[in-house]
């Protein structure tokens, strides 16, 4: 009986480093495709390369941290249960999630009319659920596109930096 309580008990304190690691690697992934797409917006870049989600992203880095240090509360239990505080929280950020959808969903709607809309070319799309460029101008644009069908992924960081004046990184 303790044997199969004892196997019961690492069966979920995998599952639980499992899933700790499965959500700090989606944070990890929504932080890098989101985070650069925003900074560039903030910056006014030459070259943005804005893809629609990215905003949704952003803001659900919190609650996606939420998870990872209930999870990780629950982890170093003996019960492996929640305390009820951190299980309302739960509740509490799955609501997060359902209005964050709806409002990042808004914010990435505006942005695509303005700045973009307004101060940028749109340049290339390579489909629906690919982001998009936007130069400042036209010649810019051309050399994107050269770029992307010529050379490698960095030329276009590069080509960047050097409009922007920024040191490489």
């Amino acid at each position: 009986m303790y044997a199969q309580n004892f196997l019961e008990n690492v069966k979920k304190r995998c599952g639980l480093l499992l899933a700790i690691a499965c959500y700090i690697g989606f944070a990890w992934i929504v932080y890098d495709a989101s985070i650069p797409a925003i900074i560039d917006l903030v910056e006014s870049r030459s070259i943005i390369y804005f893809f629609w989600p990215c905003f949704i992203g952003m803001l659900f880095i919190p609650a996606i941290c939420y998870f990872v240090f209930v999870f990780s509360f629950v982890f170093f239990t003996k019960t492996l249960q929640a305390p009820k505080v951190l299980a309302k929280g739960i509740t509490i950020a799955y609501h997060y999630f359902g209005v964050v959808f709806i409002i990042g969903n808004l914010i990435s709607f505006i942005v695509v009319f303005y700045p973009l809309g307004t101060h940028y070319v749109l340049c290339e799309r390579s489909g629906p659920f690919s982001g998009t460029y936007y130069t400042r101008t036209e010649e810019i644009c051309e050399q994107v596109i050269y770029l992307r069908k010529n050379k490698p992924p960095e030329a276009i960081q590069e080509l960047k930096d050097e409009l922007d004046s920024v040191e490489p990184h």
